[in-house]
């Protein structure tokens, strides 16, 4: 059978950034470009054994070598790493770089069973594309987790048929992403049927 394959979201969906991390991605050529989320690195071991697994960042392509230096500090397996070519400032900019990205994988014969992310955008990215989104959310009480749950609500998707969600219950709760890994693991179990 075809290897199927995953495409992850960084900021916000792995890892966790704060404004300062993120001036730094930018604008420093040291210091930290966030701090990956417990549980992240178990489940793309499990994940990579099954599927092949991408990286699809609005973040700008001059931050490349960045980032690529911390995904390989934490050892992840991406198979690729796909940055936005500039910055984007909206979501409908998002939507329409990742859709693209998403079509030009597709096109070259990649079988995307699952993205996974964190915005609304995300979301709309994966649907609009044949995609299965899951959604992290490490903060439930920020904005871009109120957008993400409207957009929800203005799409009509229930949770498990259309999409799903795994979040911190609370600031103590460090198992959301064990959680969304084992739900991604039994889904690549049933479509690898191995």
């Amino acid at each position: 059978m075809e290897r199927p394959a995953i495409v992850f979201d960084l900021d916000g969906t792995i890892l966790e950034r704060n404004f300062i991390q993120s001036l730094s991605l930018y604008l420093f050529p040291f210091g930290s470009t966030g701090k990956i989320f417990p549980g992240v690195i178990d489940v793309m071991k499990r994940i990579v054994v099954k599927a092949d697994i991408f990286a699809l960042t609005a973040r700008c392509k001059i931050a490349r070598n960045k980032t690529k230096a911390w995904v390989n500090s934490y050892g992840l397996p991406f198979k690729e790493i796909i940055h936005s070519p500039f910055f984007l400032l909206t979501e409908p900019q998002r939507i329409r770089f990742k859709k693209k990205v998403l079509k030009d994988l597709k096109n070259k014969g990649i079988k995307i069973v699952i993205g996974v992310g964190d915005r609304a955008s995300d979301l709309d990215s994966y649907i609009q594309e044949g995609i299965f989104p899951v959604m992290i959310s490490s903060f439930p009480q920020s904005s871009k987790y109120k957008k993400l749950i409207k957009r929800i609500q203005e799409l009509g998707l229930k949770e498990k048929e259309d999409f799903m969600l795994f979040m911190q219950e609370n600031e103590n709760d460090l198992r959301f992403w064990d959680r969304a890994g084992e739900w991604i693991f039994e889904k690549l179990r049933d479509i690898t049927k191995t």
